[in-house]
């Protein structure tokens, strides 16, 4: 087994699980829900497990020579869409009905879930045979969700809602979709990057 793989996959998940977008709409949400410091960690476990789940399955699909790059581009890409969308509706919700939005913490729990971790990929294809590529993703994946409930425990503990009662949703949904919107512009500020780099002009040698 290689130790660098490994120490790859660690160093990638933990960056990866510090975006705003993995913790903070769980803490907000179960803050203004009145919900108790372990249930709103129980919730934060179960999105992570389903969060590493679909890029487990990514992964294992493109080392089995299955191209679902592009796919998993795709749903990454819009994800923060989704979440800017959701946090709207919830705080127009929670504005003309406070309290009647019992399904949200789901819906929720399926935009955090079904998102996957793109950078799990390219690790997966990395490793040489099936039990090395389930060494990274258990590697990964264990990383990813302690990461996400320790930055969950710290920001609900951070988190003071508001003090009127009725405007707690309100705040919280605003919260989402602000977070949303932090997440794709710095995943578009990195496709940017990213693709300056590629196009950059290659430094000519010197006249000999």
């Amino acid at each position: 087994m290689d130790s660098f793989l490994l120490i790859a996959a660690v160093s990638i998940a933990f960056i990866h699980s510090l975006a705003p977008d993995h913790y903070v709409p769980v803490s907000a949400i179960g803050r203004s829900r009145k919900w108790s410091l372990s249930r709103t960690l129980t919730f934060s476990f179960i999105a992570a497990s389903m969060h590493v789940a679909s890029s487990a399955a990514l992964g294992l699909s493109a080392f089995l020579g299955m191209n679902v790059l592009g796919l998993a581009a795709l749903i990454e890409s819009h994800s923060p869409h989704v979440l800017i969308a959701f946090g709207l509706f919830y705080a127009l919700l929670s504005h003309f009905k406070p309290h009647r939005h019992a399904h949200a913490a789901s819906a929720l729990l399926l935009i955090l879930g079904v998102s996957p971790c793109i950078p799990l990929v390219p690790l997966t294809l990395s490793a040489k045979s099936i039990p090395e590529a389930l060494t990274v993703i258990i590697t990964f994946s264990a990383t990813t969700i302690l990461t996400i409930l320790a930055l969950t425990y710290i920001s609900y503990r951070a988190y003071r809602p508001p003090g009127i009662a009725e405007k707690e949703d309100v705040v919280s949904g605003l919260i989402i979709a602000l977070t949303g919107l932090v997440t794709w512009f710095l995943e578009t500020a990195h496709r940017r990057v990213c693709l300056q780099a590629k196009v950059a002009p290659r430094p000519q040698p010197p006249f000999s």
